[in-house]
């Protein structure tokens, strides 16, 4: 067992706190998807113009003679490519086909431990994963998320407030919710086997009798 907490075992204060990352994994999975459905969009409004107008740019700069039989069609082939060029320009610099891709994969790994977290604390106590272990594994998993994930978009972050005003579930800090820290003072320590074992019964004096022979 680690040096950090070697004693590490299911309590209801742990549980509690099981409970909360585990609803927090879930507005994290939540609003990453949302984030990656925003960034999809805007590289689909983004791209889509730019294929276009990149095919009427080559098709003008070719034929610009037949296919446009008047004065300054070179100027307007050439606003056409500009315009194509400044949105390849936008596209490039807020990246959101790879934000789109990152998204995507922050969502699915929050929403994993999510289902972890909901599958152990269904169980027994005698059949869960081991306290210390995973209380290890959501520690790594969720620093690494949070080093990786790319931030959420601000309006996202507006309609995830307005959808989920009156839910009735831990919100992680990162969507804006603000929770107190509760501090356990009293000992969780396990109890030894000799503390296990029932008290011993305290024996009853029983009067002595004595038979007197008259």
């Amino acid at each position: 067992m680690s040096d950090e907490h070697p004693s590490v075992h299911y309590t209801p204060s742990f549980e509690k706190v099981l409970k909360q990352n585990g609803e927090q994994f879930l507005c994290l999975s939540k609003a990453h998807d949302s984030s990656q459905r925003f960034c999809a969009n805007w590289n689909t409004r983004l791209t889509i113009p730019t294929i276009v107008l990149s095919g009427l740019s080559g098709l003008g700069a070719v034929g610009s003679q037949t296919l446009l039989p008047f004065e300054n069609s070179s100027t307007l082939v050439g606003m056409v490519s500009f315009f194509c060029a400044t949105l390849q320009t936008i596209s490039s610099y807020f990246s959101f086909a790879s934000r789109a891709a990152n998204h995507k994969n922050a969502s699915i790994q929050y929403a994993k431990l999510h289902s972890l977290i909901t599958l152990e604390l269904s169980l027994p106590r005698n059949e869960r994963m081991d306290a210390e272990k995973l209380l290890d594994l959501v520690k790594e998993e969720s620093a690494r998320l949070l080093e990786s994930a790319p931030q959420f978009p601000k309006q996202v972050l507006i309609e995830f407030k307005k959808e989920n005003k009156d839910a009735n579930v831990s919100v992680p800090s990162l969507l804006n919710g603000l929770e107190p820290i509760e501090v356990v003072t009293l000992s969780t320590a396990p109890l030894t086997p000799a503390a296990q074992q029932p008290p011993a019964t305290p024996e009853v004096s029983r009067p002595i009798v004595r038979l007197v022979q008259i």
